[in-house]
């Protein structure tokens, strides 16, 4: 009987192009940008929206992403580990966070508010946020996290 070998027995994988971390990263500074203009508006306005629940949590949730994106999309690009942890924590928050603010809309009726009545309003509401912002976020989170990303931030510190 044969027993499979360890991944780590195996021989390593081509060598990495930097193409899906430069991506990531490219995406991290991207959705950094987009939340600190969020950020931004949401403080051009903060007499408006303070006593407001849910916009206060919008603007600390745009606060923490860029924290989280802007450097790790510049460690990442310079080939540091920490650059890579920062991107997937961020854009993994980012997922979490859209996820949640599509589930609350959905279920408060805030999307009837903004787009209409009915269930079609509803589901293109939630529609339209999952795809315009949930999914370069998990894009972003697949490419910081598949292993060929890891290979190129390593290759710097071997080479």
């Amino acid at each position: 009987m044969t027993h499979p070998r360890h991944p780590h027995d195996l021989p390593p994988g081509r060598p990495a192009s930097g193409a899906s971390a430069l991506a990531a990263a490219a995406l991290a500074l991207i959705g950094a940008a987009i939340h600190l203009l969020g950020a931004i508006a949401l403080l051009r306005r903060i007499g408006t929206v303070a006593g407001e629940p849910i916009a206060m949590a919008g603007l600390a949730a745009n606060v923490v992403l860029v924290a989280l994106l802007l450097p790790g999309g510049v460690l990442l690009v310079r080939r540091r580990p920490a650059g890579r942890l920062l991107v997937a924590l961020g854009s993994g928050f980012a997922v979490a966070y859209f996820a949640t603010m599509v589930t609350w809309a959905l279920g408060s009726g805030a999307a009837d508010h903004e787009f209409g009545t009915g269930t079609g309003a509803l589901i293109g509401a939630g529609g339209a946020a999952v795809l315009v912002l949930c999914v370069p976020a998990a894009v972003t989170l697949t490419l910081a996290l598949v292993p060929a990303t890891g290979r190129w931030v390593r290759r710097r510190r071997e080479g």
